[in-house]
């Protein structure tokens, strides 16, 4: 009962430790639109995450970008929360070797993507003439124009764009421009010493839970439990 009662204080250090360092802000209530058909401010499916690749970044959030590359050479980037929620999809094009191509392309694109945010704004609006209030929640769209590729290489001169979408929260400032990205690089540090700070706790949890099988020189405590483990480890 006491090695029981031990185990369960253990892992409640443990989770409290680990909740007090992955605690995320709230996200808004609002299911966003649904763009190349993924709903943003939503959780991805277990089959859509086996789909990516983790690029191990992490960005200002907290987010992670994950990436998926698709035949024609088309990428998505995936920024999501530690749950897998979707907070901002991005979607560059193939490479096209004449820029005349990748301006129509993104042309038909970009039309595409503003009318599927426009219809959802619509949807979450006030009445005409009323400005969103502070905390109401909106989609914005971002591009960023066809240019070239850039590096070495046989596709070095040809052109790409990318268009972004995700939702945002009005705030006092009436900022409603598309927030760009920002990559933290501290965030791998934070994530080694988190686990640095936890091993004294997952050390306790092993020890407290059953230390018997590990420490043979531990006395046993007179329930015999500690000898019957013993003998089944040498079974």
């Amino acid at each position: 009962m006491q090695r029981m009662l031990c185990s369960v204080l253990s892992l409640a250090i443990i989770l409290s430790s680990l909740g007090a360092c992955t605690t995320a802000p709230v996200r808004p209530a609002v299911e966003g639109p649904q763009v190349y058909g993924y709903t943003l401010n939503q959780p991805l499916s277990r089959e859509q995450v086996q789909r990516l690749t983790d690029t191990g970044k992490h960005y200002i959030g907290p987010l992670k970008l994950y990436q998926q590359v698709l035949p024609d050479g088309s990428q998505f980037d995936f920024y999501t929360d530690y749950r897998k929620w979707l907070d901002t999809l991005a979607r560059t094009s193939r490479e096209f070797p004449a820029e005349s191509d990748c301006q129509a392309a993104q042309q038909a694109d970009q039309m595409q993507l503003t009318t599927l945010i426009d219809d959802f704004n619509a949807r979450q609006a006030r009445p005409a003439g009323v400005p969103r209030q502070v905390g109401e929640v909106y989609a914005v769209r971002a591009l960023d124009a066809c240019q070239r590729v850039a590096g070495q290489g046989p596709g070095a001169q040809a052109f790409r764009y990318t268009l972004w979408a995700t939702l945002q929260t009005e705030t006092a400032a009436h900022e409603h421009d598309f927030q760009r990205k920002v990559e933290d690089p501290h965030a791998q540090a934070r994530d080694i010493t988190q686990a640095i700070l936890l091993l004294p706790f997952v050390a306790l949890g092993a020890f407290m839970g059953g230390g018997c099988t590990d420490f043979q020189s531990q006395p046993d405590d007179g329930d015999g439990y500690c000898a019957r483990q013993r003998a089944g480890a040498s079974k």
